[in-house]
C-alpha cells in the first residue's frame, strides 16, 4: 500500500537538569503551514519507539498531520524512578520541539497513563499552543489501576503502609516490584517515594472532573468497550467539552490488555481522530 508520510525524524531534546528525551516524528508527504501537530505520549511502560502511538502515528501521518511519539523521562523501565509532576512537564519539550520545527498548534493525546499526563500538562502549564486534547484509553484513577495490579484493595493499602514506613525511614529509594499491569507486560521496579507519589493515597495522578480545568480545551476519548474498568474514565465522568467515543465490545470479546492497545484497531482508532480533528476545523491542508 502506497502511504502518503514522508519519514521519520529521531528528536532528541534535553530538560534543563540534563535528562535527554527521544522521539519519533512521523512527517506527511506535503508539509503545510496552518496545519495542527500531535504531539502523542505513552502509558505505564511505554517506549516512543514501540506499541500502540508509533503504529497510529504513521496512519494519522498518512492522513496529513505531523505527529511527534515522545518519551517522557518515566518511559519504559524508568516508569517507577521519576515522579508525575516531572514526567508531566516534560511535554513541554515536546511542545517547543514542534514549535522549533514551525508548529504553532499542536493536540496533544495521550494513551492510558499518559493521558493522565496530557490533562495535568493542560492545567499547569495552560499552554496557548495546545489547542485540544485526545485521551486514548483513558485512566480515570491510577490508584484504582493499581489495586487492579496488586489484586485487592487490602493489599493495595498494605503497600501503602510499606512504603510510607520506608520513606520515614529514609529510604525512600528503596526498591519494589510491581506485578506486570498486564499479560503481555514485565513487572516494573518502583522506588518507594515514586510508588506513593504515582499511586499513593495522596497522589495528583487523578483525571480533573471538567473540560473548565483544562483551561477549557476539547478532548476527544477513545476507548474500547472491552477495555479494563478499574480505574478507568467511563461515559459521563467528564464535563465539559469533551467527545467519548466507545468502539463496541468484539464478538467473542477482546482480552481487557489487548482492547487497552487497541491491538488491529490503530486504523479505525486514526479515522476517528481525523474525523474530530476535522470537525474541530483542525484539517489537514
Amino acid at each position: 500500500m502506497e502511504t502518503r508520510w514522508q519519514a521519520v525524524e529521531l528528536v532528541t531534546v534535553t530538560a534543563d537538569d540534563g535528562t535527554v528525551l527521544h522521539g519519533a516524528l512521523f512527517e506527511p508527504e506535503a508539509k503545510q503551514r496552518g496545519t495542527p501537530a500531535l504531539l502523542l505520549t505513552g502509558g505505564t511502560g511505554a517506549e516512543f519507539y514501540s506499541g500502540f502511538l508509533p503504529r497510529l502515528a504513521a496512519h494519522l501521518a498518512e492522513a496529513g498531520y505531523p505527529v511527534l511519539v515522545f518519551n517522557r523521562r518515566d518511559h519504559g523501565a524508568e516508569f517507577g524512578f521519576h515522579g508525575f509532576r516531572e514526567a508531566v512537564d516534560d511535554l513541554a519539550l515536546g511542545v517547543e520541539a514542534l514549535a522549533e520545527r514551525g508548529v504553532d498548534q499542536v493536540v496533544l493525546a495521550g494513551h492510558s497513563y499518559g493521558t493522565l499526563c496530557a490533562a495535568h500538562y493542560a492545567v499547569r502549564h495552560r499552554d496557548p499552543r495546545v489547542v485540544g486534547e485526545i485521551w486514548y484509553a483513558p485512566l480515570r484513577d491510577l490508584r484504582e489501576a493499581t489495586v487492579r495490579v496488586l489484586g485487592s484493595l487490602e493489599r493495595y493499602r498494605e503497600w501503602c503502609r510499606q512504603a510510607e514506613a520506608a520513606v520515614a525511614r529514609g529510604q525512600g529509594e528503596a526498591l519494589v516490584v510491581l506485578p506486570a499491569i498486564s499479560p503481555f507486560g514485565r513487572p516494573l521496579l518502583h522506588q518507594q517515594a515514586v510508588f506513593l507519589d504515582k499511586r499513593g493515597p495522596g497522589t495528583a495522578a487523578v483525571m480533573p472532573g471538567h473540560t473548565d480545568t483544562l483551561g477549557g480545551l476539547p478532548v476527544l476519548v477513545v476507548r474500547h468497550g472491552d477495555d479494563f474498568a478499574e480505574g478507568a474514565l467511563l461515559p459521563g465522568e467528564l464535563a465539559g467539552s469533551v467527545t467519548y467515543h466507545l468502539l463496541p465490545p468484539a464478538h467473542p470479546r477482546l482480552p481487557p490488555a489487548v482492547a487497552h492497545g487497541f491491538l488491529g484497531l490503530e486504523r479505525e482508532v486514526a479515522r476517528i481522530t481525523v474525523g474530530w480533528l476535522k470537525d474541530r476545523g483542525a484539517r489537514a491542508v
